[in-house]
């Protein structure tokens, strides 16, 4: 706020006497302080606003409104819900940042730059209606449908957009493997079948960010597991971005703090039986094991701490019905720790056991083919890369591996019918950027998903 003048006194020209802390960097080459001063309902500088040149970015209505208040039916002190009318730049401010929260909530990869130039280049023009303060208003006052029309010009869809289907090969079943680099590529999300043909392919966050990708997918309408979830790994913003499949933007929010950049990981299945998905998060390392539950809109509905909360080596979630009950169960562990835990979708702890290794990636599957789910916890071995499964109790069943593919992640379909031909590995670390995709007892299937010179390791799952 550009500031208010005390009353029955004269506005400040900001130019000639700065003010803290509108004008904090009035002497900085990056303007990191957005100024706002206040316009009544004539778009003209009231007398009571603060003004200038060098401190004031854009305007906004301030003057003679008429807002919510301090309320309690039935006291005739505070008995109005609604009040007024106020003044003040503080009022012109708190609509600037409304506005910006709007621009980030259709738009959650716009960066503090773009959405200010937004918000100044859509300004209506009101020099000519303040004549005397020419350019000491910003650059006018703020449209916010205009602000707004820009942020969906951005991301109008084409005219005709081309569908996964169409450009699947004859004769394919339609089961999508879905593949994510790890850090150190750009954030390309493939499409591919289950054989390894390339399909197609799209950037989950900005081009810049490099620092991987978590990736699974969701069944958000009861039909079929073709939403394509994906978690901004360590470096960035802890962000989560959803997709139809056919690569088109239809969801995304912060699973943390937006200044948390460990990363986060994602799973999703249906937590309460009612035939529709949840999006489960775990925070990566430098956060605690922190695990939060949302709907496809980005509303938190749970959350817990699934170990020390003191601890950070962040936490890895897998998503699953272990017990057979329609409501899957969320299964945590420590990367690079052997203890694993199942919650119940409430948060509530039901079983807890030790891995014969370290967990590097973590899963839920029916692994033997019982019609119960169990839990894979992928680990690493001097001959490349084991899958244990374990019963819920902890009771070892069985191992798996991938052949020469060593994989690191390990992705499942999800909480559904689950066996062992719907699971998909990633390769690990350092290795060559392989999938393979278990295709019952007998064999499997595998390609290389990115370039042969990528080692950053790659996270999977399936679609179908």
């Amino acid at each position: 706020a550009a500031g208010t003048a005390p009353d029955g006194g004269d506005a400040t020209n900001l130019d000639k006497r700065p003010l803290y802390p509108v004008c904090f960097d009035q002497d900085s080459t990056e303007n990191f302080v957005y100024g706002v001063a206040a316009t009544d309902e004539n778009d003209k500088l009231p007398a009571f606003s603060n003004y200038g040149a060098g401190c004031v970015d854009i305007s906004a209505p301030g003057s003679h409104m008429l807002s919510t208040q301090f309320h309690i039916a039935g006291s005739k002190q505070f008995g109005a819900a609604y009040g007024g009318y106020f003044n003040g730049t503080s009022l012109a401010a708190a609509e600037v940042s409304g506005l910006v929260a709007l621009l980030r909530a259709l738009d959650y990869n716009l960066t503090p730059k773009q959405i200010m130039n937004i918000l100044t280049d859509s300004a209506v023009k009101i020099d000519a209606a303040n004549p005397g303060y020419f350019g000491k208003l910003g650059r006018g006052r703020v449209d916010a449908a205009a602000a707004v029309q820009r942020v969906l010009a951005l991301h109008k869809p084409a005219d005709n957009p081309v569908s996964t289907a169409s450009l699947l090969p004859q004769g394919s079943a339609g089961r999508l493997v879905i593949a994510a680099p790890g850090p150190g590529r750009a954030p390309e999300i493939r499409l591919f079948t289950a054989d390894g043909s390339f399909i197609r392919s799209f950037l989950a966050f900005p081009s810049g960010f490099q620092g991987g990708v978590s990736v699974a997918t969701a069944d958000f309408d009861g039909t079929t597991r073709k939403t394509i979830v994906a978690g901004a790994m360590a470096g960035g913003a802890p962000q989560v971005r959803i997709f139809d499949i056919n690569t088109r933007a239809i969801g995304g929010f912060y699973a943390y703090d937006e200044r948390f950049r460990g990363g986060v990981s994602v799973a999703a299945g249906d937590l309460d039986g009612d035939g529709r998905d949840e999006i489960v998060t775990g925070a990566g390392p430098g956060g605690g094991p922190h695990v939060r539950i949302f709907e496809p809109s980005g509303r938190a509905i749970g959350g817990f701490f699934a170990f020390d909360q003191e601890a950070r080596g962040g936490v890895n979630v897998a998503v699953g019905d272990i017990d057979g009950d329609g409501k899957a169960e969320i299964v945590t562990a420590v990367p690079g720790g052997t203890q694993v835990k199942v919650w119940s979708g409430k948060g509530k702890l039901q079983y807890a056991f030790s891995a014969s290794s370290p967990v590097k990636s973590l899963a839920v599957a029916d692994a033997d083919r019982d019609g119960e789910a169990d839990v894979v916890a992928g680990a690493a071995d001097k001959g490349g890369a084991v899958a244990s499964a374990y019963a819920a109790d902890g009771r070892r069943i069985g191992d798996f591996d991938a052949s020469s593919f060593r994989p690191s992640e390990l992705a499942v379909q999800g909480a559904r019918r689950l066996a062992l031909s719907r699971l998909a590995f990633g390769a690990l670390r350092g290795t060559a950027p392989n999938v393979t995709v278990a295709a019952g007892n007998a064999y499997a299937l595998g390609f290389q998903a990115f370039e042969s010179s990528f080692k950053g390791g790659v996270s999977s799952a399936i679609a179908e």
